[in-house]
């Protein structure tokens, strides 16, 4: 990784610097990417990224990417993955394994990586490999597949039943349609109180 670069573990509402510094981010990631997916799939809002740990990437204090998890006693999952055009080549990794740490060091019995549609090849009815097929597209989950296993993963299966294949074709349209055009998120988020006096962050990492 470019040396300078920063890791840091952050909890709380965001300041006015940081949340102006993740949407940009954001922004420019949906500019890449496309729009954001919704449904199972998390957007970037600052009041919902209030209540999650995240772990950033600073460069002189320039903030590059994020990544957030959902987390209860004994679980995290990560959710969002945002970062900006040409960061340096292991950043999101070097985040993920950031936090990989972290619960291991807290004593977290388990840390998920989230759901991944199964390749669509390794179906052999017709109608399941059409069902992957639309999943996987809907999620991006090619590129999600080649980054999720480089860590190593014990992967756990996960089903989807509907009584009929006409039922369960329904079911996977409605999903795919959810998560790649979403419903509009709130206008106006609920309001976060917390304690004024904050915990100083701390630097995880730092690339030499």
């Amino acid at each position: 990784m470019k040396a300078g670069i920063t890791i840091r573990a952050e909890r709380g509402p965001l300041s006015d610097r940081q949340a102006a510094g993740f949407g940009a981010i954001d922004q420019a990631w949906q500019s890449q990417h496309g729009p954001a997916r919704g449904f199972s799939m998390g957007r970037y809002d600052r009041a919902y990224v209030a209540w999650q740990r995240r772990y950033v990437a600073y460069d002189q204090g320039r903030i590059l990417a994020f990544v957030t998890f959902h987390s209860i006693d004994g679980e995290w999952v990560l959710d969002l993955m945002r970062h900006l055009p040409d960061i340096p080549g292991g950043t999101m990794h070097a985040l993920v394994w950031a936090a990989i740490e972290d619960a291991q060091a807290l004593a977290c019995r388990r840390l998920t990586l989230a759901a991944l549609p199964v390749a669509e090849g390794s179906a052999a009815d017709p109608v399941a490999r059409l069902i992957r097929r639309n999943l996987n597209r809907a999620c991006g989950a090619a590129g999600l597949r080649q980054f999720k296993a480089c860590f190593a993963p014990h992967y756990e299966p996960l089903y989807m039943a509907a009584p009929t294949w006409a039922g369960l074709i329904l079911a996977a349209w409605d999903v795919t349609r959810a998560i790649t055009q979403p419903a509009a998120p709130p206008k106006r988020a609920p309001r976060i109180e917390t304690s004024k006096k904050q915990k100083p962050r701390r630097i995880l990492k730092e690339a030499a």
